[in-house]
């Protein structure tokens, strides 16, 4: 599956989609300010509303996030990097051991803004964490596709239902329930068009998913 499509300016995005993002960032408050009220009228702390409320916390970060890189992606802060270092960057903020690196050492510098390449591989791989048991082995990989090179993800979760894969790209498109925001794939699928590319997602034959971003190698359109 391909994003296969175009993708308006960020300032556009941010535009036509800030009503329906004030939307859900209130909801999240919402929950935030109910548990808070219950909590101060308690002599004891509530241990699940503090987790509720450390919950909606984490969802509004990882939101407020994915919009950040949104409104700054595009052409400036282009430079030739290296693929393995924004996927070491991403593997450094996940502490669980089933995420496992397999990179080529061996690639070409390609050109990209590293800030937004690291947010979307971010986003793959919070992706795949999320539809996968807790110890399934998730790889993070690197390797060279002329004419470009491409930052893959790999999971044995629970896979794409052929019925919602034409709107896995779609912002706001979730099937965690409360738990997802529906922007990664539509931030990595961004970030991707940004760069000259597509960000592409398919199953595995194993079960799972692939999702790649391929990357322009320095030097070479």
């Amino acid at each position: 599956m391909d994003s296969g499509r175009r993708f308006p300016s960020p300032e556009a995005l941010v535009s036509s989609l800030g009503a329906r993002t004030a939307h859900d960032l209130n909801n999240l408050i919402a929950v935030l300010s109910g548990h808070l009220y219950l909590i101060r009228q308690s002599s004891a702390p509530d241990a699940e509303g503090l987790d509720a409320m450390q919950t909606a916390i984490a969802q509004l970060e990882r939101l407020s996030r994915n919009l950040a890189a949104l409104g700054t992606t595009g052409s400036s802060g282009r430079r030739p990097l290296s693929a393995n270092e924004v996927a070491r960057r991403v593997a450094a903020r996940h502490s669980s051991g089933a995420l496992r690196l397999d990179l080529d050492e061996s690639l070409p510098t390609v050109e990209g803004n590293e800030a937004d390449l690291v947010e979307a591989l971010h986003a793959l791989v919070l992706n795949a964490v999320e539809a996968s048991s807790p110890d399934a082995p998730i790889r993070l990989s690197t390797r060279h596709e002329p004419p470009a090179v491409v930052l893959e993800v790999e999971d044995a979760g629970r896979g794409i239902a052929p019925a919602i894969a034409e709107r896995i790209f779609d912002p706001f498109f979730s099937t965690k329930g409360g738990r997802g925001r529906g922007m990664g794939l539509f931030l990595a699928a961004t970030v991707a068009a940004a760069h000259g590319t597509s960000c592409r997602v398919e199953p595995r034959e194993e079960g799972g998913i692939r999702a790649s971003l391929p990357l322009p190698v320095s030097g070479e359109r």
